[in-house]
């Protein structure tokens, strides 16, 4: 038998090796070094090669990469795919099955139990779930899930985002960025969509738009309840069309791009036009560009997302941060261009 493969879905076929005896059933084939999204293997008669059989479906090649990552969910119902048809439907579960394909290895853990609140997750309760639990598995990444249920309790936006002040302190004493999602609308009366509402300016205004995933937009009716359409029929729990969107979203916010840069370095797409520098460093950062890029506006972010200060202005003015006054650790500087956004992870000592 002859063995062949492609990495054009079958266009033209290169020699894995020309004769393999029938009978040995199996064959051992290094891959090349190669990135291919639509590779085939055929398998044909050495001596009659119209007779063959190929690959039932493209698979991918990518290079082994050694980078390990974590991303620990905090929550509660939505991220514990509460009322979900079947598991795999829910956001938390999509997003696992979709970084298993990513060419990093990422392992997502779910700590999200139905009921809990912003208070459940504190470092004094539930230990099997909350904030202590989650950093001790030495993640690379957090994401707090928690929708409807401290408004369901009353919960006022002030007290929510106290206790939001003690997973930043935890999140950021470990350098851990931390992404926090909206609420997300639930068939509430209007004194708790009020909370709702003030929530999502709150969650906003403390983790900034890098930080923050929105799970209201597009879901709720004109008066701040749940579309019907995305209801699993409880008024409470959404379905698996809204967690197929939220799933997006969670994509969207390319937590993977974040995790998988030089943690102290400039990331790849920005060093050909945006360069960051000196890092580590304990006083002046400088920002050069090249060719085409201008900058428009520059910010620096904490490790848990929280904006420190955003620069805007003409390029002179850009061209270099001043990060006496910060504490150490880790920082984003996210750099608007006329080319788009590009960022850098900064080690202020």
């Amino acid at each position: 038998m002859r063995l062949d493969y492609s990495v054009d879905n079958g266009v033209n076929w290169l020699p894995i090796v020309a004769s393999v005896a029938a009978t040995d059933k199996a064959y051992t084939w290094t891959l090349p070094t190669i990135v291919a999204e639509h590779a085939l293997v055929r398998v044909a008669d050495a001596g009659e090669p119209g007779l063959h059989d190929v690959s039932a479906r493209p698979f991918s090649i990518f290079q082994g990469n050694t980078k390990q990552f974590t991303i620990v969910v905090l929550g509660s119902s939505t991220a514990a795919g509460a009322k979900v048809s079947k598991p795999d439907s829910a956001w938390v579960w999509r997003y696992r099955n979709y970084l298993n394909h990513q060419p990093s290895e990422f392992n997502v853990i779910n700590l999200a139990v139905g009921g809990y609140t912003t208070a459940s997750i504190l470092p004094e309760n539930n230990p099997e779930h909350n904030i202590t639990k989650a950093l001790g598995f030495n993640p690379d990444a957090l994401i707090v899930n928690l929708p409807s249920n401290d408004a369901a309790a009353g919960r006022t936006v002030e007290d929510q985002m106290k206790n939001y002040e003690i997973i930043i302190e935890k999140a950021a004493q470990a350098n851990i960025p931390l992404w926090v999602t909206t609420p997300q609308p639930r068939n509430f009366s209007q004194d708790k969509v009020q909370i709702q509402l003030g929530m999502i300016d709150a969650t906003y205004g403390k983790f900034g738009e890098v930080f923050t995933v929105d799970f209201w937009t597009g879901f709720q009716t004109p008066g701040n309840t749940m579309q019907p359409a995305f209801d699993s029929g409880d008024g409470v729990h959404m379905n698996d069309a809204a967690h197929k969107i939220m799933f997006d979203r969670i994509v969207a916010e390319n937590i993977t791009g974040y995790l998988e840069r030089n943690p102290l370095g400039v990331n790849e797409e920005s060093s050909t036009g945006v360069r960051v520098f000196p890092n580590p460093t304990s006083g002046i950062i400088n920002i050069h560009t090249s060719g085409t890029y201008n900058v428009k506006k520059v910010q620096l972010i904490n490790a848990v997302g929280k904006l420190v200060f955003e620069k805007s202005g003409s390029a002179s003015l850009l061209d270099k941060l001043d990060v006496t006054g910060c504490s150490k650790g880790l920082y984003y500087v996210h750099v608007y261009t006329n080319s788009g956004r590009f960022f850098s992870k900064i080690l202020v000592q």
